[in-house]
């Protein structure tokens, strides 16, 4: 990972990052598409539309892509935890400051800002890829989650 410096480093290792994630959604989709098709006929046959109801978010709720999205979902985390260093917030009798008073009084102004993983793996995810986005259009679920510990997993 390189060293995030300015907003343009931050925003060229994420365009870099969101790049690989819709590159590698599109190469699995061929193949997840034969096997959406495949489930579909078969379903279809009990009763029609019985794939939406098992499956509602579509090809995009794929064990393969969900497992794609948690590996992205981690790196740009990691790299929005790089930054942390970069913010210096005063300390102050309540122990806590809030979006612009805390930028204003006590972070780098020029220190970049972090953009949520999920902004980028899906809502800005049209940009890089229209067929990415197409396929995880109606997931609205995204499979992070905390352990006993709270900690992320």
């Amino acid at each position: 990972m390189m060293d995030i410096e300015t907003n343009d480093d931050l925003e060229a290792s994420y365009d870099t990052i969101c790049r690989e994630w819709a590159a590698e959604v599109d190469a699995l989709l061929p193949d997840l598409q034969d096997w959406w098709d495949a489930l579909s006929d078969n379903l279809d046959k009990t009763r029609p539309g019985l794939v939406n109801v098992h499956w509602p978010a579509g090809i995009g709720s794929h064990p393969r892509i969900l497992g794609l999205f948690r590996m992205y979902y981690f790196r740009l985390l990691e790299l929005n935890d790089s930054i942390v260093h970069l913010y210096h917030p005063p300390e102050h009798e309540d122990g806590e400051r809030w979006g612009d008073v805390a930028r204003e009084e006590g972070m780098d102004p020029t220190a970049p800002d972090p953009v949520s993983p999920i902004v980028l793996l899906i809502d800005d995810l049209p940009s890089y890829s229209e067929s990415a986005a197409e396929a995880l259009r109606k997931v609205r679920f995204f499979p992070i989650g905390m352990n006993a510990q709270r900690d992320l997993e």
